[in-house]
Order: structure tokens, then C-alpha cells, then sequence
């Protein structure tokens, strides 16, 4: 193999399980939806069914290209479970969403009113809820899964972050309302997201940080990315300008969240994570992320646990007590 073939087939190599990797979704999301078109429509489980199949396509798409291209179980994906990353993201995410929406009305810039047609009922809130998180584990498992680890490892983790924040902000164009200013923040956004994945070796964190962000905006009565979901009986009215209130858009079309997106980066970067590290990070030469955390086990806990120890006994390695000897 001459010297450039050695050079352009990890390219062409990574482009085909990239593409594949595409290609699965969107014929998996087709599918399902063709599937679930046989079933009659008008109900809140069938809504529901058919609002998720994104992220079972995900999924399946995350899977297969692990077990056909890596040889790994999804876990390694970044999904070995954390309840702390997942929580930490949640509080995160409804924090910055409560600084645009509360803060206005604290500033005296905004206020809630009671909206002419009724909220959601109790199911049916609890429904979009459980949808919202699906949306959010969904659109991670899209664009911070094996797409943006894979293009990692190809290009490096700057590019690989740029070129799924900028994916992330295109899909979101055809939304109401969507401008040039909620395609930014939404970039921006995807951006923080990477760095928290990136951070913490585990998806769990900005699927929290999604969720949290994408629960308060409606319960506090304002448009999701130009959607409008009335999860209560009060919608967000604003006496400023869209350049503040991002328009019918909502909040994530304005400067508040511009600054709430900055802030998001601080905040990934001092937060008290609970570090893993999956299979593309290990692979990369460079897999201690920016920061204080040193990457730890597969599991991501102290070296001493037995599920640790019993890994490394299975590799072949020397046990923690023979290292720290």
C-alpha cells in the first residue's frame, strides 16, 4: 500500500461508518414511523409512540454501528449509568432555562399571564414530560453519540465538536421562527453540549443538561424552540423587543440565552463530575479532557471497586493493589 493509500483509508474508512451510521437512522426513523402510521392516530400513547421514534432509531442506529464497526456493547457508548451526571445535568439545565425566563420577570421585563386555551391534563403533562426526556436522550444519542465520538477519533475532538454544533444548529432551521439568532445560540448550544460530554466520558450529563433545559422553558409558559407546549395555564409575555425574547421563537432566539450558552461552558468546566472513560475516549492519545478530572476505570469509580478489579483481572492487568504498590 503506497503511502498515500495509508493515509486516505482511515479516511474513507471513517466516512463509510459515518455514512452508515446515517444512513441506519434515517431508515430506522422511517420505518418506525411508517410503522406506527398503520396504528389509528388521536391519542396521547400513539402521539407519544410516534414522537419517540427518533430516539428508538438512535438507539438502534448507536447500537448497531458499536457492535458491526467497534465490536463494543452500547454501554461503551457513554452510557454506563450515573445517576450524579444525570442529576448534576438536570439542575444545571433547569438553572440557566430559570435565568431566561424568571429572571426577566424579576427585572420587570417580562410577566406571566394565564393563557386563553386550557393546559394539558395531568396524563397528558406527564406524557409530554416523559416525551421531553426521550426527545433530549434521543437527540444526544443522534449527535453526541457515535457520530460526534467517531468524528473524534477521525479529525479530533475540536473538529469533530464544531462539525456536530454546526449539524445541530442546521436541523433545527425548519422549526417555527427559527432566525439567524436562534441558529447561533442553538450551535452554541450544541457546542456546550459536546464539551459535556467531552468532559465527563459520559452521555448521562448532557442528557440532563438537554432535559433540564428543555422542561423549564415550558413550564414556564415560553415556546421550545419555536414550539409552543402548554404544560400549564400561564404563558411568558414579554415587553421587550425578539432581540431579548427571541420572538415567537422563544427565549433560545434571544441574548439572555446567548449568555446563558456562554455560561454553560463555565459551569461544565467547574462542575463536580462523575468521570468516565468509554471506548472512543480510551482510544484517543489525548483522552484526559480538559480540566482537574483525570479520566479513572471503564466504570468510572474508585479502583478499588470489584467490578474495576474484576475488568482488569479479565484484561489481563495487574490489580490496583500491584499498582499502587
Amino acid at each position: 500500500m503506497s503511502s498515500l493509500q495509508s493515509r486516505l483509508f482511515p479516511i474513507l474508512l471513517a466516512i463509510g461508518k459515518l455514512a452508515t451510521f446515517v444512513i441506519v437512522f434515517l431508515a430506522a426513523s422511517a420505518v418506525l414511523v411508517s410503522i406506527l402510521e398503520i396504528v389509528p392516530p388521536g391519542n396521547l400513547p400513539f402521539r407519544f409512540a410516534a414522537n419517540l421514534a427518533p430516539a428508538v432509531a438512535a438507539i438502534f442506529s448507536n447500537w448497531l454501528c458499536m457492535r458491526l464497526f467497534e465490536h463494543q456493547p452500547l454501554r461503551e457508548i457513554g452510557l454506563n449509568w450515573s445517576d450524579r451526571n444525570l442529576l448534576l445535568g438536570i439542575a444545571g439545565g433547569a438553572l440557566f432555562a430559570a435565568f431566561v425566563v424568571v429572571g426577566p420577570v424579576l427585572g420587570g421585563v417580562a410577566e406571566f399571564q394565564q393563557r386563553d386555551e386550557p393546559s394539558l391534563s395531568t396524563g397528558s403533562a406527564a406524557g409530554m414530560i416523559a416525551f421531553l426526556a426521550a426527545a433530549a436522550a434521543g437527540e444526544e444519542l443522534q449527535l453526541r453519540g457515535y457520530l460526534l465520538q467517531a468524528l473524534m477519533r477521525a479529525v479530533g475532538v475540536a473538529p469533530a465538536i464544531i462539525l456536530t454544533s454546526g449539524l445541530f444548529g442546521v436541523l433545527h432551521l425548519g422549526n417555527p421562527a427559527a432566525s439567524w439568532a436562534s441558529t447561533f445560540n442553538t450551535i452554541l448550544a450544541g457546542a456546550a453540549l459536546a464539551v459535556a460530554f467531552w468532559r465527563s466520558g459520559s452521555l448521562w450529563f448532557p442528557i440532563g443538561i438537554h432535559f433540564g433545559w428543555n422542561l423549564v422553558l415550558p413550564l414556564a409558559g415560553a415556546p421550545l424552540s419555536g414550539l409552543i407546549i402548554p404544560l400549564t395555564g400561564y404563558e411568558l409575555i414579554w415587553r421587550v423587543g425578539p432581540v431579548w425574547s427571541g420572538g415567537a421563537y422563544g427565549p433560545e432566539g434571544g441574548v439572555l440565552t446567548t449568555v446563558a450558552f456562554a455560561l454553560w461552558f463555565l459551569w461544565i468546566f467547574k462542575a463536580p463530575l462523575h468521570r468516565f472513560t468509554p471506548y472512543f475516549l480510551r482510544s484517543l492519545s489525548n483522552a484526559t479532557p480538559p480540566g482537574d478530572l483525570p479520566p479513572l476505570e471503564e466504570w468510572g469509580q474508585d479502583p478499588s471497586d470489584p467490578r474495576v478489579e474484576g475488568d482488569r483481572r479479565r484484561d489481563g492487568l495487574p490489580s490496583s493493589s500491584q499498582d499502587n504498590a
